[in-house]
């Protein structure tokens, strides 16, 4: 990354100041920095809580102990830290997606600050690290260049060497997890009202478009139905890391579990989001 390291560091110092706290549910950090790490406009801080809050609860109805269900929202807090500086020009852009291999290396430059902050121990960085690896979307293996150590790489082979830094129990467990943060990830901002729903579109939108990808609102609303049907049900390249890594022990979540784990008013809330999308793509004349 083209960022110094003193730049990465400011927005991550080990203790949190007393004053500009976050809304409720931060904990972790000052509302400043998480402005910070988070600047998009889809990728904004309203999208980091809202994953944090929903990762825990899925992980306790899943039946995962609490302490693992706290440590998941910790690390959901982070899964789109991106200080959004330009590898090339090496300015900041803000109001754009967030990059995975970026937040990796952002990790991995405060990695000390990180385990204070979160009082992480053992192996919970590196277990941070392949959980927001499995975040990136599209998950492919397609290479990807942001000018990271990452440049080259493509998502699953992120996800992989993360995994393999892990011992077995470790690696089986994440594996298990980083579907539940995924899930929490792409499901957060629909299974609220329709209006957050609808905004959290034209924010996608608008990110895009500042990286200079023609897209329009009426685009991605006609692709979000077929989007929804996917969540929690692409699971080809986990399947096959699960087979390369002889984790066949590890039952993956399904969509059924995580959909049930919602609960029935979030559950519904979803229902009806999904519908609405439908109807409004159908009017706009590109229901999928």
């Amino acid at each position: 990354m083209s960022c110094s390291t003193r730049e990465h560091k400011r927005f991550c110092t080990s203790k949190p100041p007393k004053r500009d706290w976050g809304p409720p549910g931060a904990g972790y950090f000052a509302l400043y920095e998480l402005k910070e790490l988070n600047s998009g406009y889809y990728h904004d801080v309203d999208h980091a809580l809202e994953v944090a809050d929903l990762v825990r609860e899925l992980a306790v109805v899943l039946g995962r102990p609490r302490r693992r269900a706290e440590f998941l929202r910790q690390v959901a807090l982070i899964h789109d830290a991106d200080p959004r500086f330009c590898s090339e020009s090496g300015e900041r852009k803000k109001g754009t997606p967030a990059r995975v291999p970026v937040t990796l290396s952002w990790m991995r430059e405060n990695r000390s600050a990180l385990e204070e902050r979160f009082g992480w121990t053992g192996w919970r960085f590196e277990e941070a690290c392949a959980l927001v690896a499995r975040t990136d979307f599209p998950f492919d293996e397609i290479p990807r260049r942001h000018g990271t150590v990452f440049d080259g790489l493509s998502p699953v082979d992120v996800y992989r060497a993360r995994l393999l830094e892990l011992p077995e129990k470790y690696r089986s467990r994440c594996f298990f997890d980083a579907l539940v943060l995924r899930f929490a990830d792409q499901m957060s901002c629909y299974v609220d009202s329709y209006d957050r729903a609808r905004r959290s579109v034209v924010d996608l939108a608008r990110e895009l478009r500042n990286t200079g990808v023609s897209v329009t609102v009426t685009e991605i609303v006609c692709s979000t139905p077929s989007f929804l049907e996917k969540i929690g049900r692409d699971l080809l390249f986990d399947e096959r890391l699960q087979s390369e890594l002889s984790l066949s022990r590890v039952l993956l979540p399904s969509r059924a579990d995580l959909m049930a784990a919602l609960g029935r008013k979030r559950r519904g809330k979803f229902a009806r989001n999904t519908a609405k999308f439908r109807f409004e793509a159908a009017v706009r004349g590109g229901a999928k």
